[in-house]
């Protein structure tokens, strides 16, 4: 009964309040109905929103807290906050403070007048806004393969942004920051010199390294390049790689004989960069040959670049593509005969540069030598020198190729390293005998070892050519003397550091692909030099190595400095220690009190094992007989 009366109380009152607020039931329902309620008569309490329940708070109380009897409380409503803004929105503002700055620029340079003073702004613009400047202007910078008939269209700037310097390119060439052959980031193509640039950089790289090691067949090649200048709408992707390809050499080879690595790098870098933008549809060219020389060009070039990693990669890659078109197989698989000579010397250079990354990096070739088959080249290849016709640089370099795929095979392979420490010793000494025979029969090492003794100086080509090719050999030595360090290998590796070293003088000085395809062996020759010296007191090879030291110091203003620094330290480190032991008449070891024991020979280290291998069984029996 007071219940009915609390309703009956509690239905009044509401009833008072509609009559005040809405002036009778019908101003209740024109209210409810026509007006947009406020935000506070909205807004629910804190245990009907918890319930998700209706809430009549506007009377004070609501009727569900009050018949569970609690206290009916409101929290304050949390304010709405605004649009998250995306990420990296402030690097966007930069960009677009740089954007308006940049037309401002040029709209100051448009109203500047002539185009010497305009070209004279831009030289003392920031890189990104000569980029932006030079882009806007030329309506061919998207498209490398644009070309005018007879007349070059490279201009500096052109050339400029295909590469990565400094920010700031102001003051003459000679000191601007060397280039950073990381060759990544940039999305450009290079423009493609004129007809007759062209012609005179393909003559360049023929006559140079083609010459040498033949990549191209001269007669295609320039069928080819006439062809394409009389129409170039039939091009491909595999041509397009190999025309930037051939340039770059030619440019590459310009600066080692010149000397201007600079300029001339940055022409190399520019369409190096040209033939990596199409490694991918390179990939899916499975049966052009020209796909395969591309990708070995730009392998062979990245070996003489401070970033050389990559060139492994490539070669892989190119490997696997002539193994589809079956250039390791013996026959002609349908090809004319007079394509088969260029096939065959194709899978040869591939094998050659496979077989020294695999050696350099301690990782398995891509070619196995138990899968193939195919023939030797002719040995028609002379660097156009009929004074040394003997010398035949590619064929000389297959057959020591063929030895670094043994060294692999036999002593840094898996297979290998977990053979017995006898079958090493035995590998080791066939594969020295091996390359002592490939020694005595190369006109190659015979050229560079009797320099004094000929009367007509060689071609530059030449030289560096055999230089190339001594220190390739002495490396190949040199993994075999690591892997198995035995007295006589230790000899017969110093002579050869000696020798090699002294070769340094005969190659270009500074930041050239010479200098970067064989900087590592360079270091490995000094530092046996240099640990001999501290072992033997023998201050002759401390003279020997200055002109490592002072290779080095060339090197610190490179991209590489860093890891060039780190070389010289640790060579800084050796020479001293060499130097300690020449003026204290000691060697180090010694003066600590340690010998320095090596295996004689093969047969030594035999009669050791022996020797070991009775006393253990000795041991054994009388250790069971006491057990007996």
């Amino acid at each position: 009964m007071w219940q009915l009366q609390d309703d009956t109380a509690f239905d009044a009152g509401r009833s008072e309040q509609i009559r005040k607020d809405g002036h009778g039931y019908q101003g209740f329902i024109n209210k409810s109905l026509f007006m947009k309620p406020s935000a506070d008569k909205l807004q629910a309490c804190d245990s009907c929103k918890k319930k998700k329940i209706r809430c009549d708070a506007a009377l004070g109380s609501c009727t569900p807290c009050t018949k569970s009897n609690i206290e009916c409380t409101f929290s304050q409503a949390k304010t709405k906050k605004g649009p998250r803004r995306p990420p990296g929105y402030k690097h966007v503002e930069k960009l677009e403070e740089r954007l308006k700055r940049m037309e401002c620029l040029l709209q100051a340079e448009l109203r500047g007048g002539t185009s010497g003073e305009g070209h004279q702004f831009n030289a003392d613009l920031p890189l990104d806004v000569v980029e932006n400047s030079s882009r806007s202007k030329s309506p061919d910078s998207h498209s490398g393969m644009k070309r005018k008939r007879g007349k070059s269209v490279e201009t500096p700037s052109s050339v400029e942004r295909h590469v990565s310097v400094s920010p700031y390119v102001s003051g003459p060439i000679a000191t601007r920051t060397p280039l950073n052959w990381s060759l990544t980031g940039s999305r450009e193509l290079k423009p493609l010199p004129g007809r007759d640039a062209a012609q005179l950089l393909i003559q360049e790289t023929f006559s140079s390294f083609n010459s040498a090691f033949p990549i191209f067949d001269t007669t295609t090649f320039q069928g080819a390049f006439e062809s394409w200048y009389e129409d170039d709408s039939q091009e491909s992707p595999a041509w397009r790689a190999c025309l930037n390809v051939v340039f770059s050499f030619a440019h590459r080879f310009r600066a080692m004989k010149t000397g201007d690595t600079i300029e001339e790098d940055i022409h190399a870098c520019g369409y190096l960069q040209n033939a990596l933008a199409l490694v991918g549809e390179l990939s899916m060219l499975t049966n052009e040959l020209m796909a395969v020389q591309a990708l070995l060009g730009m392998a062979i070039l990245l070996q003489g670049t401070p970033n050389a990693e990559p060139g492994s990669v490539l070669i892989s890659m190119a490997v696997k593509l002539a193994q589809d078109m079956n250039l390791h197989r013996r026959g002609n698989h349908g090809v004319v005969s007079a394509d088969l000579e260029q096939r065959k010397c194709v899978f040869w250079l591939l094998y050659i540069y496979d077989k020294d990354i695999s050696i350099r990096t301690h990782n398995p070739p891509a070619q196995d030598d138990d899968d193939m088959d195919i023939d030797l080249p002719l040995e028609t290849i002379d660097l156009n020198h009929s004074r040394l016709n003997e010398v035949n640089f590619y064929n000389n370099h297959i057959g020591l190729s063929i030895i670094q795929g043994q060294i692999y095979k036999r002593l840094l392979s898996t297979r290998a390293q977990r053979s017995s420490e006898i079958d090493r010793l035995r590998s080791a000494k066939d594969l020295i005998s091996m390359l002592e025979g490939w020694n005595q029969s190369s006109p190659c090492m015979l050229l560079v070892e009797n320099l004094n003794s000929i009367h007509e100086s060689p071609s530059f080509f030449i030289l560096l050519h055999s230089v190339i090719l001594k220190f390739t050999y002495f490396h190949a030595l040199d993994t075999v003397c690591h892997e198995v360090r035995t007295a006589n290998l230790e000899k017969l590796l110093l002579e050869e550091a000696r020798g090699s070293t002294q070769l340094l003088r005969l190659l270009p000085q500074g930041d050239f692909a010479c200098i970067w395809f064989l900087l590592k062996i360079i270091v490995s020759a000094c530092t046996v030099m240099l640990e001999h010296a501290s072992l033997h007191k023998e201050p002759q090879d401390l003279v020997l190595v200055e002109p490592v030291f002072t290779l080095l110091d060339l090197l610190t203003h490179t991209s590489k400095a860093q890891d060039v620094a780190k070389i010289a330290e640790s060579l800084t480190a050796l020479k001293r220690k060499a130097e300690l032991a020449a003026k204290n008449g000691v060697s180090v070891d010694e003066a600590s009190g340690v010998g320095n024991k090596r295996i004689q020979s093969v047969e030594e280290f035999a009669r050791r094992m022996q020797e070991l291998s009775s006393e253990k069984c000795a041991a054994f029996r009388v250790a069971e007989f006491r057990d007996g």
